[in-house]
């Protein structure tokens, strides 16, 4: 028998009546009124219509709507509403960002493309977006809402690009093919600078390269370290005026650009480390700034663990952290940041590059298990998850949107 009723949370259902109203607007359907010649006689005849009656056509409208939390409501309602399924997510740009900022988004390149595929972590969706200027190119550095991008062909190639507002510009060419890359300012600031990261695995120099904005040739500093550095792909993280970035094992080193006198310095901070066991089987790192203090996140060679710790950059120490408070941790390798959960659900916990079918998958500090975010995976071991290291996580700037 259909429902004549269901009971749905006052958040999902207000966003079920406004979208069932859009798409059958769309649809150009009206409901039948009986004819009259006076308004009581017409609101005397007026037929009602349940939620039973719609087609699947605009419940399916109405499901794509609805965020994770309240697409399980929908879903729970009957088994004709279990098998409503959203329609393919191909959306425009200002379709895109007009119902989805208030959360980061998960974006990656379908190979030999120019499409790249959205992942919204409030809706718990993916989403298309076709991007020919950015077919021939790969990420490098997600930030401030931009992306930093080297070309395929050369890596030395490198320009900034905002994916939601087409914006691009051109940067002079480096010297080096940099490891990783950063840059402390949105390219739409004149205060913006670069900084990259390269090294070998056969020597012991190091090379840092920086450019600011206005500057037509890179400046390139060689160091001498006392042990092999082996960078990371995670982006190094501007703070208190100073670089850190990370190595493959977790030590964290530190550069000093001053631009008045030019001098430079790197060192290799001699920081506390996490218990030796886990620091042998560091199978990759990652780092942001969080509340003003620098964030490390490591995560075991098994994939079992990931331990974040809190850096205190004026005494070198290093704390673990087991609760993030009311912030969401995005990590990835190209684009790591920390924002104000979007729902109480989200809170304290780390959101992966990492996904069970086409649910998206978090970590939990307090679990300790990795979850997705429709509830049908949890466990300790993420071997069944699929893995997009190639994307990055990306925050829209909200106020470039419009």
């Amino acid at each position: 028998m259909k429902p004549n009723f269901c009971l749905l949370p006052v958040e999902a259902k207000l966003q079920l009546e406004e979208a069932a109203t859009t798409a059958m607007s769309k649809t150009t359907r009206q409901l039948s009124w009986s004819s009259s010649k006076d308004e009581e006689e017409h609101q005397s005849d007026e037929v009602l219509r349940s939620w039973s009656d719609m087609t699947k056509d605009i419940l399916s409208l109405i499901l794509s709507g609805l965020y994770v939390a309240d697409r399980a409501a929908f879903n729970a309602v009957c088994k004709e509403w279990k098998l409503v399924r959203a329609p393919p997510n191909f959306l425009s740009l200002k379709q895109l960002t007009s119902n989805f900022t208030t959360s980061a988004f998960f974006i990656y390149q379908k190979r030999n493309s120019s499409t790249f595929k959205l992942f919204h972590s409030l809706a718990d969706q993916f989403y298309e977006m076709n991007i020919p200027e950015l077919k021939n190119a790969r990420i490098r550095c997600s930030m401030h809402g931009w992306l930093l991008m080297s070309r395929l062909s050369d890596d030395r190639g490198l320009f900034f690009f905002d994916p939601f507002t087409k914006v691009k510009m051109d940067i002079p060419r480096s010297d080096y093919r940099f490891i990783a890359l950063s840059f402390s300012q949105p390219p739409s600031s004149s205060n913006w600078s670069i900084v990259g990261i390269f090294s070998q695995m056969s020597s012991n120099t190091l090379i840092v390269g920086e450019i600011s904005c206005g500057e037509d040739v890179w400046r390139n500093y060689a160091f001498q370290t006392r042990y092999k550095l082996h960078v990371s792909h995670s982006s190094p993280v501007l703070h208190q005026g100073k670089y850190y970035f990370l190595d493959v094992s977790g030590h964290l080193v530190r550069f000093i650009p001053d631009m008045t006198y030019g001098d430079k310095s790197l060192r290799t901070l001699p920081v506390n480390r996490p218990r030796r066991r886990f620091q042998s089987s560091v199978h990759q790192s990652f780092m942001a700034e969080v509340n003003g203090q620098l964030l490390s996140v490591l995560v075991s060679s098994d994939l079992r663990r990931i331990h974040a710790e809190k850096i205190d950059a004026s005494t070198n120490r290093r704390e673990a952290v087991q609760d993030l408070g009311g912030l969401t941790l995005y990590i990835s390798h190209t684009g790591t940041f920390s924002q104000v959960a979007a729902t109480p659900s989200m809170a304290n916990k780390i959101y992966l590059p990492k996904f069970y079918g086409e649910s998206g998958v978090f970590y939990s500090l307090i679990t300790k298990k990795y979850h997705s975010y429709n509830g049908t995976f949890s466990s300790t071991e993420p071997y069944q998850l699929k893995d997009l290291e190639f994307g990055t996580w990306i925050q829209p700037n909200t106020t470039c949107l419009y």
